[in-house]
């Protein structure tokens, strides 16, 4: 063979050998457990064993032990998760609102990729009225500017997720959504409840509905030890719940020879108050309990699982699957990537905002331009012309606010980053619909 043929030979067998036979792209799954709060799993250090599933995930997985959601909101924390944006910016900031078509998310970002996307979510209304459907070609729901009344299961959900994954179009990568709304009120008595609650024959025996739940620590229900023990339970009963939802997808991913091909991301919208700061509910609060939840990040190609301790926000998801995924990442986004940090580099510290939902509950007194700011190892709060700054290390129930002589040099600096986080120019709120108003006031988010 001449020298020159030889050559090309060597050439060709070392190209064969360097490109994998599937030059497909990574799956993405990315699942969002409602209401969740980072203390519910295991794996951030709850001890009551609720979730095998989500711990043994996190095992393999990066954890981001310090997640924070954007906003303790359904529709404008999943809008963040899907945009890369803050809601000041993507303009959805209540459960009222729509996102405008004008923004890009992650599903749009990745048909053009090619990629079969699909939104498999529990709160319909995100999709049919908030227009989070922005991108997918499958969903549970269809498109119609109105409620889709009373969230759907989990069990419904996973009837729908589960079949479209052994179906899915083979060779074409996929970006599935799936969100269970369990560990939201109203709470059921679960077959966990129900044995944990035995004895107690309070006002919480047989579960918590909307008005019951959001009825605790008033006049009609103080809050007593029993109730803050009987509330938890509920809620640990949901969440057990959405665990074991969760295991059948897995399952279910691994059974479809997907889960080597996979990366999958789960994490929550926003917390729950259960009683701390006397108070129930989310949409009002800036205090951890609503705002921190949990991250994991499992990528098959980085096989090390490992814990992150720095501060991170549900806005850098789409910077971060964009990156992992080999797309490009828009250089306008409020996130940044957390990339280094899944294959196991250092991540700088950086400063992250949360916002208050921008409309309250008729007679119920709110700041609506409320703002946390993260700046490490810190936290502030501006509300109501008060600049409260924590130290979360230290204080993590957020009880004593640092004095004077505490604060950091750039104090001032901190302050009018709060204030002036907000665009100085509001319109006027629009009235809602009827059947909007009678949605979510069956969620407790109207009265």
């Amino acid at each position: 063979m001449a020298p020159w043929r030889q050559s090309l030979w060597f050439a060709v067998a070392l190209l064969l050998v360097a490109c994998p036979r599937d030059a497909t792209p990574p799956n993405l799954l990315l699942v969002t457990l409602d209401t969740t709060r980072a203390d519910a799993l295991g794996a951030y250090g709850n001890p009551g064993g609720h979730t095998p599933h989500l711990d043994r995930l996190a095992r393999e997985s990066v954890v981001f032990e310090n997640a924070v959601a954007p906003m303790a909101t359904t529709f404008p924390s999943h809008a963040s998760v899907l945009t890369g944006l803050y809601p000041r910016r993507h303009r959805l900031r209540s459960n009222e609102g729509r996102l405008d078509g004008s923004f890009e998310t992650l599903a749009e970002r990745l048909r053009a990729r090619g990629y079969q996307t699909a939104a498999w979510v529990s709160f319909e209304s995100m999709l049919s009225r908030g227009r989070l459907h922005q991108g997918f070609d499958s969903l549970s729901h269809p498109v119609t500017g109105k409620p889709a009344g009373f969230p759907k299961s989990g069990e419904e959900v996973n009837r729908l997720a589960v079949p479209w994954l052994r179906a899915r179009q083979p060779g074409r990568p996929f970006f599935a959504w799936v969100h269970y709304f369990e560990p939201h009120s109203p709470y059921r008595l679960t077959p966990y409840a129900a044995r944990e609650l035995r004895g107690y024959s309070g006002p919480l025996a047989q579960g918590a509905p909307t008005l019951v739940f959001y009825g605790l620590g008033g006049e009609q229900i103080p809050w007593t030890d029993a109730e803050r023990r009987a509330i938890r339970i509920l809620y640990d009963g949901e969440v057990r719940e959405a665990d074991r939802l969760v295991g059948e997808l897995l399952q279910a991913l691994e059974d479809a020879g997907l889960g080597e091909q996979t990366i999958v991301v789960v994490t929550s919208d926003h917390g729950q108050h259960l009683g701390e700061h006397d108070k129930v509910g989310h949409g009002f609060s800036l205090w951890e309990d609503g705002l921190r939840v949990p991250l994991l990040i499992r990528d098959p190609r980085e096989p090390s699982a490992r814990r992150v301790a720095t501060r991170v926000g549900l806005v850098d998801l789409v910077p971060t699957l964009l990156e992992l995924l080999g797309a490009e990442v828009p250089q306008d986004l409020d996130g940044r990537s957390l990339a280094d940090a899944v294959r196991g580099r250092p991540l700088a510290e950086r400063i992250y905002f949360a916002e208050v939902q921008d409309k309250g509950r008729p007679g119920v007194e709110r700041d609506t331009t409320a703002v946390a700011l993260y700046h490490y190892p810190l936290k502030s709060i501006l509300q109501r012309g008060r600049f409260l700054t924590y130290d979360l290390d230290r204080d993590p129930d957020e009880r004593h606010p640092l004095a004077p002589h505490q604060l950091p040099k750039s104090a001032a600096e901190l302050k009018k980053l709060a204030t002036d986080y907000y665009p100085s120019a509001k319109g006027s709120p629009a009235p809602l619909a009827p059947d909007v108003a009678e949605e979510l006031r069956a969620l407790g988010y109207l009265h």
